[in-house]
This record gives structure tokens, C-alpha cells and sequence, in this order.
């Protein structure tokens, strides 16, 4: 039963660190010095090593990474619906009625019977 009171004391752990990490965010937004449960315990925080220099942030990166981060949820999110059947054959039916009927021969006989990697007529 030793494995019992062992599992006894990491749940207990986890429910101590939780609460404090709680009570840290809740002070972090008063006072905002201790970002997490372990900055204040070593009490270490961020600060600029020059204090009389130009803080301009420059949002580019920060903006780039939010659009992806979107677009791969959305991404996520409509998979799923894209690979059933049936949608799948309504894309096909719209596109069908999208592309003129030439350029629908001209998709299907890849490029007048040429190969499509190297070009040449031959088999």
C-alpha cells in the first residue's frame, strides 16, 4: 500500500500547485513581478539589462504567427468535412460547372497526351 499513500501525496501536490499558481497569477496581475509559481519562489524576474533603452516592439512576427495560428485551426476544424464523401462529390460537381468544358478535356488528356513530368509524346 505504499504506492497508495505515494499516489496520495502527488495528488496532493498537484492540488497545492495548482491553488498556488492561482494565487500567483491573481498577485501577478496586481503587481506584476513573478510570473509563474517558480520565478517566485527563486524570486527571479524579467527586467532589461539597459535601462535607457528604446523599448519598441515591432508586431510582425507576432502577427504572422496569429494568422498561421488561425488558418491551421481552421484547417483542422474543416478536414474532416472536406474528406466526406459527400462533399467531396458536391466540390466536384461545382468545380465541374466552374471549369468550361474545354478546359476540362484539356485536364483529362494532361496536356494533349504529353507526359506531364518530362513533356515527350512517347508511351
Amino acid at each position: 500500500a505504499w504506492w497508495a499513500l505515494a499516489w496520495r501525496g502527488i495528488e496532493l501536490a498537484e492540488a497545492l500547485l495548482r491553488v498556488a499558481t492561482t494565487v500567483n497569477f491573481a498577485v501577478f496581475l496586481v503587481s506584476g513581478k513573478y510570473r509563474t509559481v517558480v520565478d517566485r519562489i527563486a524570486r527571479t524576474r524579467l527586467v532589461y539589462s539597459d535601462l535607457q533603452a528604446r523599448r519598441t516592439v515591432t508586431f510582425e512576427f507576432l502577427n504572422r504567427q496569429l494568422v498561421w495560428e488561425g488558418f491551421t485551426e481552421f484547417v483542422l476544424f474543416f478536414w474532416p468535412l472536406v474528406t466526406h464523401p459527400k462533399f467531396k462529390r458536391y466540390l466536384s460537381v461545382v468545380l465541374r460547372r466552374l471549369l468550361p468544358t474545354n478546359a476540362r478535356r484539356a485536364a483529362v488528356r494532361h496536356n494533349d497526351g504529353r507526359c506531364v513530368a518530362c513533356g515527350s509524346s512517347s508511351p
